[in-house]
């Protein structure tokens, strides 16, 4: 998929469908995911899974918060990295954040 052509594409519903629409669509679409994981139906994870991805991004879009939602995409795969390497030297770890700054505090 053209990148460039699907952040158009994704600007142009977002702003024809507006903020409080497109809010209320991801949380329909949220809730259809979560059924298709209970039941495991392959197929079906698929297609929600993509449905949010698609409303996450428009969401995102017109809060003007994807820099920051990327932020903390970074910071928690980092964390969880770092997590796996300590567990990896087979020292117990014992990890905390914040949930208001994803920072990380680990005890060995």
């Amino acid at each position: 998929m053209d990148r460039e052509k699907y952040e158009g594409e994704i600007r142009y519903i977002a702003d024809t469908y507006g903020l409080g629409n497109q809010r209320e669509k991801l949380i329909e679409e949220l809730s259809e995911l979560l059924v298709a994981v209970t039941h495991d139906d392959r197929e079906n994870i698929s297609e929600e899974m993509a449905d949010v991805r698609i409303m996450i991004d428009q969401v995102a879009y017109l809060m003007d918060i994807r820099p920051e939602v990327e932020g903390y995409v970074k910071s928690k795969i980092d964390r969880t990295l770092h997590e796996m390497e300590g567990w990896r030297r087979g020292s117990q770890m014992v990890a905390r954040w914040s949930q208001d700054d994803c920072n990380m505090e680990v005890e060995e």
